[in-house]
Order: C-alpha cells, then structure tokens, then sequence
C-alpha cells in the first residue's frame, strides 16, 4: 500500500509537471511570441531601415522571438505531441549534434504506438540523461535504443565519458531512499519517472569506461 501511494505520489507531481510545461509553451507562443511578431512589424514600418542601429533592433527582436520559440518548444515539442516519440527523439538528437562534439547512434525497432503519457516520460528521461552526459560525462559519443525484449519495452542509453563509481549502482529503482540521498537532482528525476511508468533501471558505470543506463518498461 506505502509503494502504491507513492507511485500515485509521483505520478500525481509529474503530471502537473508537465500540464504546467505544456500551460507555460502555449502562452509563450501563442502569447508573448506573438507580442513579440507585433512590435517587429511596427518597427518595420515606421523605423528607417537603412539606419545600422535600427537594423540592430530589428536583428535582437529576431533573436528574441526564436529564443522565446526555443524554450517553448523546449518545454513541451510539439513533435512529440503530433507525431509521436520517435520523431520527437530524431529532432532532439539531430538539434544536439549541431550544437556538441557528440554523435549519436540511435536504434529503435518498436511500435511508435507508445500510450502519451508513457511517451512523454520516456522522452523526458532521455532528455534528462542527455544533459547529464553534456555536463559531466565528457562523452564523444551515445548510443540510444529504444527496443522490445519479451513483453517489455527497452531503453538503452549507453555514453563512452569518462565513468564515475558512484553510479555504479544496480536496479536503483528499488533501493532505499538513503543510497540515492547523494545523487543529482537529474538522476532523482530518471528515477521518479522511471517509477511513474512502473518501470525498472539498472545502471552501470565505472570510471573511463563509460555509463550505461537500461530501462525496462
């Protein structure tokens, strides 16, 4: 009954989580971003353009609209929404791969017909994983799977970085609380949602050999 009313717990915090992601995207773009489109068409038709530091303006109100369109898109893809997991995972990957000296490999063999709100924290956790491996792995490369084993779905998100002893932790998803006291608030959140679709990890790392992360679900 403790861990039912747990999982409730979890799932309850992560479903305002992201009601609240997807509030704040919408009145990002459909509110401010659409501000923002406005007071660039007044500038453009009452500035003279042929003025450097109008076209200065002119090129910060661009920047700003497309960082505005950033977070949002950032909080909540529309990608994901509209055409499921898979292309919501090709878009994040491709956009890091621009932007980093990492590559990556991603493979996945599974239905795209993954139910919304498990898809939403699978895609989360690989997010969350890939920014823990920007900031402290020192990673060239990652391979991603998203696969089937038996009745199960499978996550693999494996890097060549630089390791740590610390994770060296198997089946976290079941240990007490006090062995994950120390870890990143990025790992507690894998983990929670990891329990949110009652799903089971194990990760294995070990210093210059690299991290693995597996979760099935």
């Amino acid at each position: 009954m403790l861990i039912k009313a747990e999982n409730l717990r979890f799932q309850s915090v992560i479903d305002a989580q992201e009601k609240e992601r997807i509030r704040i995207a919408k009145d990002l773009h459909d509110g401010l971003g659409q501000n923002i489109c406005a007071i660039k068409m007044v500038c453009s038709n009452s500035l003279d353009l042929e003025n450097k530091s109008n076209l200065k303006l002119l090129h910060i109100i661009d920047e700003t609209y497309e960082e505005i369109r950033n977070i949002s898109h950032n909080m909540m893809p529309s990608v994901l929404i509209k055409k499921g997991l898979i292309p919501a995972i090709k878009e994040m990957i491709e956009k890091i791969e621009h932007s980093s000296n990492i590559f990556f490999d991603f493979e996945y063999d599974c239905s795209n017909k993954i139910e919304e709100d498990v898809s939403i924290s699978i895609y989360r956790i690989i997010q969350e994983s890939i920014s823990n491996i920007i900031k402290h792995s020192q990673a060239t490369k990652v391979k991603i799977k998203l696969g089937k084993e038996r009745k199960n779905h499978v996550l693999l998100i494996k890097d060549n970085g630089i390791g740590s002893k610390d994770l060296s932790i198997a089946n976290l998803i079941n240990e007490p609380d006090s062995k994950t006291q120390k870890l990143g608030i990025g790992l507690k959140n894998i983990l929670s949602r990891t329990k949110m679709i009652k799903g089971n990890i194990h990760i294995d790392s070990s210093v210059n050999q690299g991290t693995s992360l597996k979760i099935f679900f």
